[in-house]
């Protein structure tokens, strides 16, 4: 994998993460009586299992570029 090409992979995933933390935010701040409790807490679930994988992603990313792979 060249340089260049990792370096977009992880401006992606860099935006991915981005979008989800104010996705999760949003979340948060949802009026209790606009929204069911029980989705909220699966979206919550789901949203913090993607940035998770997004992490894991990153680390990838750099290992694979310090290898020089």
């Amino acid at each position: 994998m060249n340089k260049e090409l990792a370096q977009y992979i992880n401006t992606l995933l860099a935006d991915r993460e981005r979008l989800l933390k104010g996705a999760l935010k949003g979340l948060s701040e949802v009026k209790k009586g606009n929204s069911s409790i029980e989705v909220d807490f699966v979206l919550r679930q789901e949203t913090q299992w993607e940035l998770d994988q997004i992490v894991k992603a990153q680390r990838a990313l750099d290992i694979l570029t310090e290898e020089g792979i």
